[in-house]
């Protein structure tokens, strides 16, 4: 007779979320070595121009001042009064995102070649998605300039209850948001008993001084191992085993699907930055790491774990997850988006 699970499988669910604490318990790290970032050429990294995406938005702004944001709320340009001498028309064009380590959408700015009298705010609202496998503090906004070349004014702000980021210019370009900073993969799945390498990167050589307005180069137009110096610890809170040496680990799963899921591998920084004059320390990266195989899993009581093949049908209005292994089947069903 088919057992139906439709019910059982919400608690799963349940079970899943609240067992995703992501404290971090200490493991004791490898010793550091003496190794760094391999040189680059001064120039940086050069990539190719974005493409656009999307419409843009455009209003003219004159002497007085006056702000501008794209559709998305994404971006934010604030022109002070005295920074255009005659009105102009300023737009906001989404598009790809080419800066190395970019994350989220960039947008090209115009007019191009526009040399402001004071400096321009421009202002990125960042998600969870941007800081994924990073941190808000290591997030940089940067331009793209004619040679086709990445640079990163210092922050001026960092507002992590409004997730916004800014910096000011007296340009226009593309502009964009990278990670500085990152752990990968930052969000895998692996089926009980494999392993997955890690790895910790930087896009940035050298670091900026304290309250100077200097620009950065992004240097790396492929990934790069972060220098081992700025490696302080790797933790691992959850079940499975973790292996490290320098800016790299390896997380091997338990062999079954775990209570704790997901497992969360931390790395803790030997690095601090510092925006506006104030210093923001103990840095993480964290890669959050779900084991279960693939399929629909159900536990129920405390049980053994019970995996269905199957498949999903999800739109706006009416959802079905069904997965069926033999007469046994569990089904979620549920309406609105």
């Amino acid at each position: 007779m088919k057992k139906s699970l439709n019910l059982l499988l919400g608690l799963a669910f349940a079970v899943m979320c609240l067992s995703c604490d992501l404290e971090k318990d200490p493991v004791t790290p490898t010793p550091d070595d003496n190794s760094g970032t391999p040189s680059v050429p001064a120039t940086g990294a050069v990539t190719p121009v974005g493409t656009p995406e999307g419409t843009p938005i455009a209003a003219t702004i004159g002497p007085a001042g006056g702000t501008l944001q794209s559709a998305d709320q994404r971006i934010s340009i604030s022109i002070p009064a005295g920074a255009l001498n005659e009105p102009k028309t300023i737009s906001v064009q989404p598009i790809t995102n080419t800066c190395p380590a970019g994350t989220g959408q960039a947008f090209r700015l115009e007019p191009h070649g526009i040399t402001f009298a004071k400096p321009v705010s421009v202002k990125f609202r960042y998600d969870e998605q941007d800081v994924n496998g990073s941190a808000p503090e290591l997030l940089r906004i940067a331009y793209q300039n004619g040679k086709g070349m990445w640079k990163s004014p210092s922050l001026k702000a960092i507002d992590t209850t409004a997730h916004t980021v800014t910096v000011h210019t007296t340009h226009f370009s593309d502009w964009g948001v990278f990670q500085n900073m990152f752990i990968l993969p930052n969000n895998p799945f692996l089926n009980p008993g494999e392993s997955i390498k890690l790895k910790v990167f930087t896009a940035i050589k050298g670091e900026p001084e304290p309250d100077k307005d200097d620009e950065l180069v992004v240097s790396f137009p492929t990934l790069v191992p972060v220098s081992t110096k700025y490696i302080e610890k790797w933790t691992l809170k959850g079940e499975g085993t973790l292996a490290h040496q320098y800016s790299e680990g390896d997380y091997y799963a338990p062999a079954r699907i775990p209570a704790t899921n997901p497992a969360a591998v931390t790395v803790f920084l030997n690095k601090s930055v510092t925006i506006e004059g104030r210093v923001y320390k103990d840095l993480r990266l964290v890669s959050n790491i779900f084991v279960a195989p693939e399929g629909l899993s159900v536990q129920i009581n405390g049980g053994d774990w019970k995996t269905y093949t199957g498949g999903a049908n999800i739109n706006g209005t009416h959802n079905v997850i069904l997965g069926k292994n033999g007469e046994e089947y569990a089904q979620a069903v549920w309406n609105g988006a």
